[in-house]
């Protein structure tokens, strides 16, 4: 063979072919990115310069059919697990008059242009308006930079885009469904039956199975093979029942919804390997079927080009300026409603490529070369479109002042989480909740702490096993562990001082194990560390892992909202709900629901169901209804702090003490910090024996006498 054969293009060689392709992946974003050239629009291009149309490196084989084809429902079905529940839910009205809008305006015009500007068909017409109705947010990264994301006109925006999703899927398949229909004779009433069939097994019986297998295996590399099969099967079965793929695996994506959060070791795999893998590919096999070439063809090529332009563009200013009116908004907000709704990207890239594969009876592609070239067009007009008009909103709206009074400063919501590391049986669970209380706009690192109270090599060897292994799992889910070794003779001071001297505000301990009758509830050093650190403490009591959670259950005692600490612990609580697609059952007094309410910062994008109570003995007959999957929240007080409560304080005793079978959470808040004059060096002598307080008064008297000189005598050896 002569040496210079591998070289020949087409490439032939497989290796040298994935080279290339990996190439491309990583060069192109860097390119593009410098001239704002969405990095989805950028493969695209790619493909179509490398591609048969192109310069003919690469050529169309079975290999990129299967990986695009992977990719297709790969990208389908990351749309239907990205769905915020939570939001569709508090904006559904909204958001449903805004996806209405946007779907019928968009449809009628797509039809009368499809059909009498462009003469296409009625199925080509319906396509096409189908891609209008359609937007997905490329601009969301601009509105998470300027702190927008809890505005009303992106929640709206969010809304409309999963329904305008739904709706154009669901139009694709009927058209698709026309044209199988049509070859086929099979009878409607089979073809029903198959699609009943199939919803019954996606909808029911998946979620059944998924949960099963999660709280089963824990391992994340298995739970992402166990989805990638249900996605594919789920796609599969839509095929067997008569619909097009690319809905099956979205419906598998919505029912798995719930059972895979937002930020989990899972999530950050199933985005990492389709953003490095299939979803790239998908877009290069994409432009190697595109001819650009068509453009020169004649005019009518140019004009379908322009009017796939215009028409969505034109839609959306109008859809943007009837909701104005329908929601009495200013003209900021419609400004910003305009410009997220203008972008156009995944959806339409899948119904490109299924149009272009569906052949008419005289052999031509519904989609003809012209739309496939006319929607690369438009998606590179209409995202660049998307991020200037929504920056440009964004920075008015911030120099009108007309953000909400509900925004929080930066400088409050710095925070420093800390969780201890001793138990290697609950450190995973320890990590994933450290990570779920965080507040996705915090970059700060989380801090792993390891106390060692002996010289003992094995017993540090083992604490930095335990460290590294803190690291690890925290990085799945793309979280930087500060780790932290600290020696002191007392565990609870080892804490004390790595929280002050790290300026942590929230605290993140296990359950300790109640070994002796005469041990307290959390035990010695829990209480001192109640008595020693000002800020959050949160005492978790892992039975599952905090992905199976299916509802929060919060018990908040009276006068909760009075403690420093509570809007910040309130809204950590809040993240975890956000984070899992959960609602959270509150208990309180009708004075503390008042505050909540009042304060949206705190749980704003969560749903929220109070329940109130006007004694804490109304409280001890809920036990029946909680189930094993609910996590049960207590926000407990410490002695002497205003919400305080003896009786609210024995029910969360029973309540932890209790064989339950669902996670406990004990959640103290901040409290103003209290000067302290203690020398470091003595930390392990301020500590009060646990015998100490079942002294006598007198007895406390000459116990403290003792000490004090005690001190004074230490204090003088070491200044000598």
């Amino acid at each position: 063979m002569h040496p210079a054969s591998p070289f020949i293009l087409p490439l032939a060689s497989p290796t040298l072919i994935f080279a290339v392709v990996l190439l491309v992946i990583l060069f192109s974003p860097l390119l593009l990115n410098r001239l704002r050239v969405p990095p989805l629009v950028g493969l695209v291009l790619a493909g179509i310069a490398l591609g048969p149309f192109g310069f003919n490196v690469l050529s169309n084989d079975d290999s990129f059919h299967l990986f695009g084809n992977v990719g297709l429902l790969y990208v389908v079905f990351m749309s239907g697990v990205s769905i915020e529940i939570n939001d569709l839910r508090k904006n559904r009205i909204k958001g449903g008059v805004f996806g209405f809008y946007s779907f019928v305006v968009a449809m009628t015009l797509g039809l009368l242009s499809g059909m009498y500007l462009l003469h296409f068909s009625f199925a080509t017409s319906v396509l096409l308006a189908s891609m209008y109705a359609t937007h997905t947010l490329v601009a969301y990264p601009v509105v998470s930079r300027f702190c927008l994301g809890a505005r009303r006109p992106v929640k709206i925006a969010t809304v409309s885009s999963i329904i305008t999703v739904t709706a154009s899927l669901v139009i694709l398949t009927l058209v698709s469904d026309q044209f199988s229909l049509l070859r086929s004779n099979t009878s409607w009433l089979l073809e029903s039956a198959k699609m009943i069939l199939f919803a019954v097994i996606v909808l029911w019986l998946y979620p059944k199975i998924a949960h099963s297998f999660f709280k089963r295996f824990e391992d994340s590399v298995l739970q992402y093979i166990f989805v990638l099969a249900l996605v594919f099967f789920g796609a599969f079965f839509a095929q067997v029942a008569g619909l097009e793929s690319v809905l099956g695996a979205f419906m598998v994506g919505i029912s798995l919804n719930r059972l895979i959060p937002k930020i989990s070791p899972l999530m950050n795999r199933l985005e990492f390997v389709g953003s490095a893998l299939f979803v790239p590919f998908f877009l290069i096999s994409l432009g190697m079927i595109i001819n650009f070439r068509v453009l020169g063809s004649g005019f009518d090529a140019i004009l379908v080009a322009l009017v796939m332009v215009l028409v969505p563009v034109c839609s959306k200013w109008i859809v943007a300026f009837l909701t104005q009116k329908t929601f009495s908004m200013n003209r900021y907000e419609r400004q910003m409603i305009f410009g997220l709704s203008n972008g156009q990207a995944g959806i339409t890239l899948v119904t490109v490529m299924i149009g272009y594969a569906i052949t008419l009876p005289d052999g031509s592609h519904l989609l003809p070369d012209s739309v496939m070239t006319g929607a690369v067009i438009m998606i590179l007009v209409s995202g660049t479109i998307s991020m200037l008009v929504t920056e440009n909103a964004a920075r008015q709206m911030l120099s009108a002042g007309r953000i909400a009074d509900d925004s929080v400063p930066e400088e409050k919501r710095r925070e420093r989480i800390m969780f201890t590391v001793a138990n290697p049986h609950t450190l995973d669970h320890l990590v994933e909740f450290s990570i779920a209380i965080k507040n996705p706009r915090s970059k700060e690192d989380l801090y792993a702490l390891r106390v060692v109270n002996d010289n003992d090599e094995a017993h540090k060897e083992q604490g930095d096993r335990l460290l590294l292994q803190a690291a690890k799992v925290a990085s799945v889910a793309d979280q930087w562990v500060e780790r932290i070794s600290r020696y002191d003779v007392n565990v609870a001071s080892g804490i004390l001082y790595s929280a002050k001297e790290y300026a942590i505000t929230d605290v993140v301990i296990g359950l300790h194990q109640k070994l002796k009758s005469r041990d307290t509830l959390f035990g010695l050093m829990t209480e001192m560390l109640l008595k020693g650190v000002s800020c959050s403490l949160f005492i978790y009591k892992p039975v599952f892992h905090l992905k199976q959670t299916s509802r929060l259950i919060v018990f908040l005692p009276g006068k909760a909202e009075l403690e420093v600490g509570f809007g910040r612990c309130f809204a950590h609580v809040s993240n975890i709900a956000r984070k899992l697609h959960v609602e959270i059952m509150v208990y309180s007094t009708p004075e503390t629901r008042a505050i909540v309410m009042h304060h949206k910062q705190m749980h704003h994008g969560v749903s929220l169901e109070f329940f109130l109570y006007h004694s804490v003995d109304e409280l001890h007959p809920l036990s029946g209804n909680i189930t094993d999957t609910d996590m049960c929240v207590f926000f407990a007080a410490r002695p002497n702090a205003i919400s305080y409560d003896e009786t609210f304080d024995k029910l969360v005793e029973n309540s932890v003490l209790s064989d339950t079978a669902h996670n406990v959470l004990v959640v103290y808040p901040e409290q103003y910090e209290k000067p302290d004059n203690t020398d470091e060096r003595f930390s392990t002598l301020h500590q009060p024996h646990y015998k100490f307080e079942r002294l006598h008064r007198s007895e406390r008297w000459i116990f403290v006498q003792i000490q004090r000189v005690w001190y004074r005598l230490v204090k003088i050896i070491f200044r000598r």
